[in-house]
C-alpha cells in the first residue's frame, strides 16, 4: 500500500512545512490533526513539537451526545450513518473521522452557539459535567435491628 510512497521522515518534514510553523497561518482544515500520531512523528524526526489547535472527536462526542454508550470512530459512524469502506485504513478512517466532526460541528452549532474555532476548543476543553447517581442504601440498612 506504500509503493512508490516517499520515504517516512521526508513525507513527516513535508507535512511539518505544510501545515507552517505559526497556527496563525493555517487555514481551518489543517488545523484539525490527529495530536497523538503528529506530536509521536514530529519527536522522532527531531522536528518542534506542533503548537496549533487540535480536535478530537471523542472529546467533543462525550459533550454533545451523553447518551452514546460508546465515543470511538465505529460507534460515532453508525450513529451519524457514517460508511467506511477501508475500515483501520489511514485514508477511510482520516475520511471518517472528518464527517464526524463535521458532524459533531453542526450539533456543537446548534445547542451550544458555536461560531468559530475558539468556540469549539471552549467546547472541547470544558468540564464534562457527570450525572448524579442516587445511592441506594446497603442492604443492612434496611433491615432493623431486633
Amino acid at each position: 500500500m506504500v509503493e512508490g510512497a516517499p520515504p517516512l521522515a521526508r513525507a513527516i518534514c513535508d507535512f511539518h512545512a505544510w501545515a507552517g510553523a505559526a497556527p496563525a497561518r493555517r487555514s481551518c482544515a489543517q488545523r484539525v490533526v490527529r495530536c497523538a500520531l503528529v506530536t509521536r512523528a514530529y519527536a522522532d524526526h527531531a522536528l518542534p513539537p506542533w503548537s496549533g489547535p487540535t480536535f478530537c472527536t471523542v472529546r467533543l462526542a462525550r459533550r454533545l451526545l451523553p447518551e452514546l454508550a460508546r465515543y470511538d470512530l465505529d460507534t460515532l459512524s453508525a450513529h451519524f450513518g457514517i460508511s467506511n469502506r477501508w475500515r483501520h485504513r489511514a485514508l477511510g478512517d482520516a475520511e471518517a473521522a472528518a464527517r464526524a466532526l463535521l458532524e459533531l460541528i453542526e450539533i456543537a452549532r446548534d445547542r451550544h452557539g458555536v461560531a468559530n474555532v475558539g468556540d469549539l476548543m471552549s467546547l472541547q476543553i470544558a468540564p464534562r459535567r457527570r450525572a448524579t447517581r442516587v445511592k441506594k442504601p446497603k442492604a443492612s440498612a434496611l433491615v432493623a435491628p431486633i
